[in-house]
């Protein structure tokens, strides 16, 4: 079942003007598809930072498919059939999980701070992790207007559980046992509640800040990676929004959260000017470091090129702690002084470093179905 967003709003960019490479040919021929990837990333990870750190303003829309094939039909939910109700197919109803679910596992993270840069946007750039996804989501949702406490006429019901953050925990010097705890007893909570039988979770949704894969284990092995969450009896009936999805038509792809949280539109147009005016030195750019012990990377070869490219290629070493890749500041001059940002697979084949890339108004460039098309197309 495909949980849907609608997109209300998107920013077009200026060609970037008096580039080095003015004299060179265009290419002329790129594909439609590529394009159409570019701008849907745009808005989703607009949708997914605008607002600040706690998204206040933006105005959501999410529904089910209904059952009657071809129709619009709001599922399940019993609503009011009032033509004035502006939230009529949107209500969402949001479980009030046990804070062992959420709230106790950020308890002793720091706070999330500006980091360093010009005072003209120490209001809208934060040091944010990608591991945070889920807190930001969730406040979002918590300051979204078609909130109810009915969930007879929800047509989406939203679980606060910070999956990723929970795995996060107990990936490395623990037993399948503990990785699986949490989401052993979360299924055992929803079966217990009315809003859970309705539908057996085919309306319930999550949003996790980890991929797909991490959460579908198939055996016991203590060596093996990651939770059997996504694989438990029931769980497979909820939507799962992440940030990268897999085989399953109930997995999908929403962005990486990226470090720009503007608070209203000023700033936002504010940085689509500064953008536009860039100059750009580089014609491609890469972040990042080898992976040797990935069989068939691509990494060592992208990272060759550029260095022995006569300047034509400007590359960050993500191996070298001088460099400090975790520094927006340090991610976001690079990409600003580049036309294309290469965006090879790395520890999984989608990377934040698209994101950041787009919001820099640097084209990325692909090296694989899965980074881009086969996840958001």
């Amino acid at each position: 079942m495909k949980l849907y967003a609608l997109v209300t709003q998107f920013f077009a960019g200026n060609p970037t003007k008096n580039l080095k490479w003015k004299r060179q040919s265009r290419r002329k021929n790129c594909s439609n598809q590529f394009w159409f990837v570019l701008f849907f990333s745009v808005v989703m990870f607009l949708l997914l930072c605008f607002n600040h750190l706690f998204f206040e303003n933006i105005k959501g829309f999410v529904y089910f498919p209904g059952k009657s094939a071809g129709s619009a039909t709001y599922f399940p939910g019993k609503l009011r059939n009032n033509s004035k109700d502006s939230c009529l197919g949107r209500y969402t109803y949001v479980h009030d999980l046990p804070k062992r679910f959420n709230e106790d596992m950020i308890k002793d993270c720091p706070r999330i701070k500006d980091f360093d840069g010009s005072d003209s946007w120490k209001n809208s750039w934060f040091s944010t992790n990608q591991f945070m996804l889920e807190v930001s989501f969730h406040n979002r949702m918590q300051k979204y207007e078609c909130l109810t406490d009915d969930f007879t006429i929800a047509s989406a019901i939203f679980m606060p559980y910070y999956a990723g953050l929970d795995l996060r925990r107990h990936l490395w010097g623990f037993n399948t046992s503990m990785r699986d705890s949490s989401g052993v007893d979360l299924i055992a909570w929803l079966a217990r509640k009315p809003e859970w039988k309705r539908n057996l979770g085919k309306d319930h949704f999550l949003i996790s800040s980890r991929i797909a894969r991490d959460f579908r284990r198939k055996s016991n092995r203590k060596s093996d990676w990651g939770s059997n969450f996504r694989v438990l009896p029931g769980s497979e009936n909820i939507t799962m929004l992440t940030i990268e999805s897999g085989s399953s038509e109930n997995d999908i792809a929403v962005p990486y959260p990226t470090y720009f949280h503007p608070s209203n539109d000023f700033q936002v147009h504010q940085w689509q000017e500064f953008i536009r005016k860039q100059n750009r030195p580089y014609l491609f750019s890469f972040a990042g470091a080898r992976r040797s012990k990935q069989k068939g990377s691509i990494r060592a070869e992208i990272i060759d090129q550029c260095q022995s490219s006569n300047k034509l290629c400007n590359f960050l070493d993500c191996d070298s702690s001088i460099n400090n890749c975790n520094n927006p500041a340090n991610l976001m001059n690079l990409f600003q002084s580049s036309i294309f940002c290469l965006q090879p697979p790395g520890d999984s084949l989608t990377r934040r470093s698209t994101f950041d890339s787009i919001l820099s108004g640097c084209i990325p460039v692909f090296f694989h179905p899965g980074s881009a098309y086969t996840q958001y197309v």
